[in-house]
């Protein structure tokens, strides 16, 4: 099934990617350049390959680039109805990207974008390790300003939610 092979391509870079394995991950990702004019390479697909594009050039120290891919990817989960948890990661790698470049409010904004759909996940409440990752981003972007307390908030916050729901 050629849609699962994309999936799988895509999916294994990303374990290459958290492995730090840039050379492999590399590879996979240029593996998918004969599928890129396909029917099954679709905007969600599209949207898929930017993610990951923007995870490999993130471990690679590579700001600008992971911001462009991260925003691509952003765009790209956005233009569907569906609520896509990939979205979330992909809004909270684009504002990592943005405090590495220093661009601190336009990586709020993302983080905040990216609580809001990570919340609309669950039922108020309850643990969600996406609201735990975006309470830690949100951490960071505060300590980055200087707001210590807030920041100390947020990481407890997030630590919280990342306990009650990875262990």
């Amino acid at each position: 099934e050629g849609r699962i092979e994309l999936d799988a391509m895509m999916e294994l870079a990303e374990l290459y990617i958290e492995r730090g394995d840039r050379v492999a991950a590399t590879a996979q990702l240029a593996g998918l350049e004969p599928f890129l004019t396909g029917p099954r390479f679709t905007l969600f697909r599209r949207a898929q390959l930017s993610y990951y594009r923007g995870c490999l050039a993130r471990l690679d120290g590579k700001q600008d680039e992971a911001r462009a891919q991260f925003a691509q990817a952003v765009e790209g989960f956005g233009s569907t109805e569906a609520k896509i948890v990939m979205n979330v990661l992909a809004l909270i790698g684009l504002a990592e990207a943005d405090l590495a470049l220093g661009e601190n409010v336009e990586a709020k904004a993302s983080i905040e974008r990216a609580l809001s759909l990570a919340g609309s996940f669950v039922e108020p409440g309850s643990p969600s390790y996406l609201v735990g990752r975006c309470l830690v981003a949100r951490g960071d972007a505060e300590l980055l300003e200087g707001d210590v307390e807030a920041a100390r908030i947020s990481f407890r916050s997030g630590s919280e939610q990342l306990g009650l729901t990875l262990g």
